[in-house]
């Protein structure tokens, strides 16, 4: 992978998995690389994505969704799209693209499934950071 400043996570809201994917990576790697996140439409964040984010420790309450077209993919060196595989946006402009593939828990409306998402992609940002020699 090449070297990799910044990072844009997109879904089809931005309402929850993008982002958690935002607010753990910004947790753990502060300020080291510029990290966004962005959806084909914007929804409120969802009320379980920031119970489940303040359970980290990760004050999440003042969070905006945004629009592809408020954020461009082409701004940022990777893209991680992190929707389930039916739902994958294409981002043609993007430099690097890879998909995480994540279920919708705004889906379910459960927090069991909300909880279950945040830990998954704490460890996906985990081996990811280690992947790109971030460090935290």
């Amino acid at each position: 992978m090449k070297q990799i400043k910044s990072i844009l996570f997109i879904c089809r809201h931005n309402s929850a998995r993008s982002q958690m994917a935002e607010a753990i990576t910004k947790h753990l790697i502060g300020d080291k690389m510029r990290v966004a996140s962005a959806g084909l439409s914007a929804s409120p964040v969802h009320p379980f994505t920031i119970q489940v984010l303040k359970e980290l420790g990760i004050d999440w309450k003042h969070a905006n969704s945004k629009t592809l077209d408020e954020v461009k993919p082409s701004d940022f060196d990777l893209v991680i799209s992190v929707c389930d595989v039916d739902a994958c946006i294409a981002v043609p402009e993007a430099k690097q693209h890879i998909n995480w593939n994540l279920e919708d828990p705004a889906k379910t409306n459960s927090i069991h499934k909300f909880r279950e998402t945040r830990d998954r992609i704490f460890n996906l940002v985990k081996a990811l950071i280690r992947d790109l020699k971030i460090g935290y």
